[in-house]
């Protein structure tokens, strides 16, 4: 079953119980590294929605978990977020702006938001992201910005459940979304699309996994 929760970067860290799950050394040397201080809000904000999305999955307080990144071709402190004691959950996290979106499952999964005011995408981003079938379906849209976002958060949740990575991302053509039976990799996951006033997002989840997904905004 899915956990996901989508807040604001202040309501998380408003909340006392959120400031009692600790972070961990590599997340607190992260967080000092960031220069920009409501950039470093939002980076602790994340992982301490990420920590309640698996407390609520794996049933522990939220304090007793210990998220870690480690790349694992040059060992750095970052790529796909997991859980040093349950090695079988899977994490994901995403933020635009103040507005912040975690993931936790048994299957894989990935998650991706981004906020509407940000500039629209030119088209060497068009070509560098999309199929031609995608552009078609962008340009023809009345909203084309909208459009190009909405692919965008799919593609990256994709990628974040390891699925595809930026270099084949451009040909992966999620315009037949709903899947069609002709797509052999849509074939194997499950697509959730949401929007929360200025902001989109899109959940990617294995179709192993038979459990219903609902998305909460603003849980409490």
């Amino acid at each position: 079953m899915a956990v996901v929760l989508v807040r604001q970067a202040r309501d998380i860290l408003a909340r006392p119980h959120d400031a009692e799950a600790p972070l961990t050394v590599q997340e607190r040397q992260r967080a000092a590294a960031i220069r920009r201080d409501e950039d470093r809000q939002v980076f602790i904000a994340a992982r301490h929605l990420l920590r309640r999305c698996a407390a609520r999955l794996v049933d522990v307080p939220a304090g007793r978990l210990a998220v870690v990144q480690r790349c694992p071709l040059c060992q750095g402190p970052h790529g796909r977020p997991f859980l040093q004691n349950y090695p079988q959950v899977h994490l994901s996290l995403s933020h635009s702006g103040e507005t912040v979106a975690a993931a936790a499952d048994l299957h894989p999964v990935g998650i991706d938001l981004e906020r509407l005011d940000q500039s629209p995408a030119g088209p060497q981003v068009l070509a560098r992201v999309l199929t031609a079938r995608e552009r078609e379906v962008v340009e023809r849209d009345p909203d084309p910005h909208r459009a190009f976002l909405r692919q965008w958060v799919r593609k990256e949740a994709l990628i974040k459940a390891g699925a595809a990575d930026l270099h084949t991302m451009s040909s992966i053509d999620l315009s037949p979304l709903p899947p069609s039976e002709g797509c052999r990799l849509l074939r194997h996951w499950r697509f959730l699309d949401w929007s929360c006033g200025d902001v989109l997002g899109s959940l990617v989840t294995s179709l192993g996994n038979a459990t219903s997904v609902t998305v909460q905004p603003w849980l409490q």
